[in-house]
């Protein structure tokens, strides 16, 4: 298996993001894994190097380096880098006409990231009264900048790679983000990437530990979980909203997916 996925579970639907600082150097690298949201690293101290997708971005004090969606990627330091590690879901933007798909320049070095990053730490870290409204803020206004002066065109991928396993489930993935509301079946979802039914299904478990049908109702459950935070649907609208005609059906597998009752999140 060339890299671990990671199926992000956001804790707070109200505010689903991860921010931690992290460390490696002495050689040592973090795991190579991937995953579907963008990652941003900022170094704040030493330096190091991001393995992306086969680039090597070298990353110093001051600088963002920018993992794009579905980049197979790692972090290696021979001394030290210290890093603050920031992973934003694309539910933060709903309603916002940012694209949070687009392909930003993978090394950015711009004065205005530091405060950025060290209003987002301090918020987090105090948890005034409207911390997760100005966290929001904050992000919403780091992505205006990235993608207003650092994106760029997607490169040009040749047809050799249409049959590589990580590239068949990154496709089946970026299908189900933009499908998981509607009636999907195994058989479509086939016809839509183009492979058979045992070569996907067999391939997307080796690669992501998971069966396409746990991964669209863990994506399913994140998004009514996204919606029933937001006070505005009841349980019913949420699960419809996502692609669960049953109700009952909807109830069991949230609680799987969660590890809580839908009625737990809507507070009833």
């Amino acid at each position: 298996m060339p890299g671990i996925y990671e199926a992000h579970r956001y804790t707070d639907p109200a505010l689903p993001i991860f921010f931690h600082q992290d460390t490696v150097g002495g050689g040592v690298s973090s795991s190579l894994h991937w995953h579907e949201a963008v990652e941003l690293l900022y170094c704040r101290e030493g330096s190091g190097t991001v393995l992306s997708d086969g680039e090597r971005i070298p990353l110093s004090v001051g600088e963002l380096a920018v993992v794009n969606a579905n980049h197979l990627h790692a972090v290696y330091a021979e001394q030290l880098c210290r890093y603050d590690c920031l992973i934003a879901s694309p539910a933060l933007f709903a309603g916002l006409d940012i694209p949070t798909d687009a392909l930003l320049r993978s090394l950015v070095k711009d004065e205005r990231l530091e405060g950025i990053f060290a209003r987002i730490d301090k918020e987090l870290r105090t948890r005034s009264p409207c911390y997760r409204a100005a966290v929001r803020a904050a992000i919403i206004e780091l992505y205006i900048l990235l993608c207003r002066e650092y994106a760029q065109n997607p490169p040009e991928r040749g047809a050799d790679r249409a049959g590589n396993r990580l590239e068949l489930c990154k496709q089946v993935i970026a299908f189900l983000r933009r499908h998981y509301a509607e009636e999907l079946s195994i058989d479509g979802i086939c016809r839509a990437v183009g492979f058979s039914k045992y070569y996907l299904c067999h391939t997307f478990k080796e690669m992501t530990g998971q069966t396409v049908v746990g991964y669209l109702n863990f994506l399913r459950c994140q998004n009514a979980r996204s919606l029933l935070a937001t006070g505005e649907y009841n349980i019913g609208e949420s699960a419809r909203a996502c692609g669960f005609h049953n109700l009952s059906y909807f109830t069991r597998t949230y609680k799987q997916q969660i590890g809580e009752l839908p009625s737990v999140q809507k507070g009833e």
